[in-house]
């Protein structure tokens, strides 16, 4: 591993080291994830593990938390040599990880949820029988729960009645309540708020002040400065530079991760590239009038015009999600229309909005996006079998031609077109989804947070693609939680809070300078918040 620029000092809270991982390598299906990695990470020290997809990060992590081992290497945890076998194993050194993914058991309780797999936790009634006292569970996990917004009521609930913020905190809790060695936190932001944002990360600082080691991994790298100490930088599957967070900047950090030509490319806070389309040029394809449901959707409607990206603000909770499931026909309504080209339409099932031109990248692409062992070929090809059709069967040729195609126009790195999706990078996994939507030739295309969980690089090409099929005439929704994002991308912009419309940005301006960039974000935050006195 080579060194970075900045040499390594003592650092606030950081004593012993606790663990080296050395010469790591990992080879699958003749791809080699990992070659040659080292990763350093003292005690209280806040490590951010950086790269983007496909880099080797996740692999690294699966064997540090035992899901997986290395083909060759050593793991030093405080000094001593030890072999990772299982995750219970590393739960007995004291390692714990948030994963990016849920593992939520649907129909077991919050309280259960948090529990699984935590013997630490498990009180028995009496030391004669195996029945669990859960009150004496509860009492253990009320406190951190209730700070991440988990009431005592909700302990009780199936998991399954809530939304992807709610678990995103149980899994929170779940790793904070065992008291770990060392905390491994995968894209821990994912889906949250800005004030849950900041719960977490006050909760990573006590916790480093507590001599807990942390190692970070995110793609937003705007939070690794005033948090992370130090950092690995991992790119192709190897460890390319270890360096002290104090003395970089953005730039810097992007030409670590993806080299020095790259960090030209990142789009900038405050910048904005728009599709070539005006507003008042362009016709009518979409008008949602008055859609209702109880408790849900309060009375909302809206239009969307050919080429426009139109991007949908909220807090969790406000109804984004949940407008355009019903727009797809996944979810029913109490009442309203959908005009389409200026005709009613009732869209009472997915087909029908696919055969209509309607198709949507849905927000939790490991449930709803997936199927993990499909090859790219059928992933693509699935939403459109008449594609590949050739006198009346199936054919394979056309299916690998299809998958091909795509593969090639939005740059998908995979070894093959019959490669497992599973496999792939969630970057890389996301493009496979968005081709296989294009695969029904859409009218209109619905993204739900389409850049959540992959890397900066990643998130140009995909804003990228968003822009240039607005610009072939597409018309596009984008549902999207940073609000800096829907800026850059949108053309317009509608307000939601507690199911209800509060307010629009008719036509977010081409070209905003920083101080009209914070303006239109204060704009938007001014409207999500109104209701809330």
């Amino acid at each position: 591993m080579r060194d970075g620029a900045h040499a390594e000092n003592s650092l606030p809270g950081a004593s012993s080291q606790i663990l080296k991982m050395a010469h790591i390598s990992k080879r699958y299906q003749g791809v080699q994830a990992l070659d040659n990695v080292e990763l350093n990470l003292k005690t209280g020290e806040i490590h951010a593990l950086l790269g983007g997809n496909g880099a080797g990060k996740s692999t690294l992590l699966k064997i540090l938390s035992g899901l997986t081992t290395p083909d060759e290497g050593s793991i030093l945890f405080q000094g001593a040599p030890v072999s990772i076998d299982t995750p219970r194993i590393a739960q007995e050194l004291g390692i714990s990880m948030i994963h990016q993914e849920l593992s939520i058991i649907p129909d077991l309780s919050i309280l259960e949820n948090i529990c699984l797999g935590q013997d630490s936790l498990i009180t028995q009634r009496t030391k004669w029988t195996p029945w669990v006292n859960r009150r004496e569970i509860a009492k253990k996990v009320r406190s951190v729960a209730t700070e991440f917004g988990i009431t005592e009521d909700e302990l009780w609930r199936p998991a399954g009645e809530f939304g992807a913020l709610k678990k995103r905190a149980v899994e929170i809790v779940r790793s904070l309540v065992v008291q770990p060695k060392i905390l491994i936190l995968d894209e821990p932001t994912s889906g949250l708020e800005e004030h849950e944002k900041e719960l977490l990360f006050e909760h990573m600082r006590s916790l480093q002040r507590l001599g807990v080691a942390l190692i970070w991994v995110t793609h937003h790298l705007d939070e690794v400065f005033g948090l992370a100490d130090t950092a690995t930088i991992m790119r192709d599957g190897q460890s390319v530079a270890h360096t002290q967070i104090k003395g970089l900047n953005l730039n810097d950090l992007i030409s670590l991760m993806f080299g020095s030509e790259a960090a030209a490319l990142i789009e900038q806070p405050g910048s904005k590239k728009k599709s070539s389309n005006k507003n008042s040029n362009r016709s009518k394809i979409l008008d949602v009038v008055q859609f209702k449901r109880a408790g849900i959707l309060k009375d909302i409607s809206f239009s969307l015009a050919e080429g426009e990206i139109l991007g949908i603000a909220g807090l969790a909770g406000a109804g984004r999600t949940e407008l355009v499931r019903a727009i797809m026909g996944i979810d029913k309504i109490d009442s309203g229309t959908v005009n389409f080209f200026g005709e009613e339409k009732k869209i009472s099932h997915p087909k029908k909005a696919y055969d209509l031109g309607i198709a949507m990248v849905p927000e939790d692409r490991k449930v709803l996006g997936i199927l993990s062992e499909f090859s790219l070929e059928k992933s693509i090809s699935i939403s459109k079998l008449s594609s590949i059709v050739k006198s009346g069967f199936l054919n394979s040729k056309n299916e690998r031609d299809l998958a091909s195609n795509y593969i090639r126009k939005l740059s998908i790195k995979t070894p093959n077109s019959g490669e497992k999706i599973r496999n792939l990078s969630g970057g890389n996994q996301q493009k496979v989804i968005i081709s296989r939507c294009l695969n029904t030739n859409p009218k209109i295309l619905i993204f739900d947070e389409p850049t959540q969980g992959i890397d900066v690089a990643s998130k140009v090409e995909v804003h990228k693609l968003i822009r240039d099929l607005a610009g072939e005439g597409k018309s596009v929704i984008v549902i999207a939680s940073e609000i800096s994002e829907l800026i850059r991308l949108s053309d317009r912009i509608i307000i939601l809070r507690e199911g209800s419309l509060v307010g629009e940005i008719e036509e977010v301006p081409e070209k905003i300078e920083l101080n009209g960039y914070e303006n239109v974000e204060r704009d938007i935050l001014q409207k999500i918040s109104r209701l809330k006195s």
